[in-house]
């Protein structure tokens, strides 16, 4: 039985409530099951691995996954890699999960709503 889904993704703490949004319907079946959900902001990639790694030795009965930026091209063997870049167990490799190549171009996508966001300030390139 499910008591709580850790996400430890890359990125800002400002991403959180975005990632809150996106994760609308897995949070709601979670609670369903009586599981919580936790999106954690962990920084850098470097930091996300650390931080997922801490987790599988301090909360091994929960359901501890990756969110990596891809950075680019990933094929079907770089979540099994990153296990034994980092000494974790294979099993492991089925809870990472990549992110699209460059996730920044989501942010480019509107750039109305990333001015609104940001402030006046904020300077959008011009594709």
């Amino acid at each position: 039985m499910c008591t709580q889904i850790r996400i430890y993704f890359e990125g800002d703490k400002l991403l959180k409530s975005g990632f809150d949004d996106f994760f609308q319907e897995t949070k709601r079946r979670a609670r369903e099951r009586r599981c919580r959900f936790l999106p954690i902001s962990a920084g850098s990639g470097e930091t996300a691995c650390r931080d997922f790694g801490i987790a599988l030795r301090t909360h091994p009965d929960v359901w501890n996954i990756l969110l990596r930026d891809s950075q680019g091209p990933v094929d079907a063997n770089a979540s099994a890699s990153l296990c034994r870049q980092h000494g974790w167990d294979k099993s492991h490799a089925g809870s990472i999960f990549w992110m699209v190549q460059m996730m920044e171009a989501w942010f480019h996508a509107d750039r109305q709503a990333l001015q609104k966001f940001y402030g006046n300030g904020t300077r959008c390139y011009q594709a």
